[in-house]
């Protein structure tokens, strides 16, 4: 019986220490990953904009030998970077958001940019993913893909003079111009975090100068900041439906109003009984009044 309860001891002592090491191995990995997310500068090169990631990757590219020069904006025949060392090698700058995939139309891009500059490589870097289509043909047609992991390592097995954090701080983003009212886009500031926001900002709220923006002035965006959780469904439509009715067509329900319609209705009829009982009593006392 003795043997019997030993045996279950080390079972389950042997047990409690395969899940120790297991845990041990996920922290000592998630800790390797983020010391190579911070070497990479990654976090930086997901705030650029395309022309940024350019300059970045022409400065990675010139520490490795080779003297890339960035394509004109239009008329680029598919390619960012035109890169000359040993080899010529096209390629295709995507700085895209981490939820937002390289399709096949970047590989049909660069693969035609190969042809047209007679280069040797073909590349397509991206701080993000590659659909499946994209994976396929760029493996039928030899274009090398660099997704967001491929990058990372690649930026430290480089490790180059020029950080991410540099050229992101230090190298102004392309001009743009706002796709509504015309006017410039200028780079602002926001918790941490830079973005484009329309030079004629706030003048423009409650105009039809948004392609999906909410607008909304400083002051009711505190008034609602502690009412509206994150993550609620917001609905962006153009109706003369009342706010309560919009609410029954998106399939919600307007929390308090039916007490509130209630009472309503409620006030509305002893409003309506009073203003009866008045008329009746105005109409007898004039009544009154001629009998007399």
């Amino acid at each position: 019986m003795d043997n019997v309860f030993q045996g279950v001891f080390y079972l389950f002592l042997i047990m409690i220490l395969v899940k120790l090491s297991q845990f041990a191995y996920r922290v000592l990995r998630e800790r390797r990953y983020m010391k190579e997310l911070a070497q990479s500068g990654m976090p930086y090169i997901d705030k650029m904009d395309g022309y940024q990631f350019e300059i970045y990757l022409q400065a990675l590219f010139q520490q490795l030998g080779y003297k890339p020069q960035v394509t004109k904006k239009s008329g680029d025949f598919g390619a960012d970077l035109v890169m000359k060392g040993k080899e010529k090698i096209v390629i295709q700058a995507k700085r895209y958001g981490i939820k937002n995939r390289v399709s096949i139309s970047a590989v049909q891009e660069v693969y035609g940019a190969k042809a047209y500059y007679k280069a040797n490589q073909a590349w397509v870097v991206t701080n993000s993913y590659f659909t499946k289509q994209a994976k396929e043909l760029a493996a039928a047609c030899d274009v090398t893909l660099l997704d967001r992991a491929n990058l990372q390592k690649f930026i430290n097995e480089v490790n180059p003079f020029f950080k991410a954090r540099e050229i992101f701080e230090n190298i102004t983003p392309e001009p743009r111009k706002c796709p509504k009212c015309g006017q410039d886009l200028v780079v602002q500031d926001g918790n941490g975090t830079r973005f484009f926001g329309c030079s004629s900002f706030p003048s423009c709220i409650g105009k039809y100068v948004s392609q999906g923006c909410v607008r909304m002035h400083k002051a009711d965006v505190e008034k609602l900041y502690d009412k509206v959780q994150v993550g609620t469904p917001v609905a962006i439509t153009y109706s003369y439906k009342s706010f309560v009715d919009l609410t029954n067509v998106y399939g919600y329900k307007f929390k308090g109003y039916k007490l509130k319609k209630t009472i309503n209705v409620i006030t509305f009829k002893i409003w309506k009984t009073l203003n009866l009982l008045a008329l009746f009593y105005y109409t007898l006392l004039q009544s009154l009044k001629k009998i007399e």
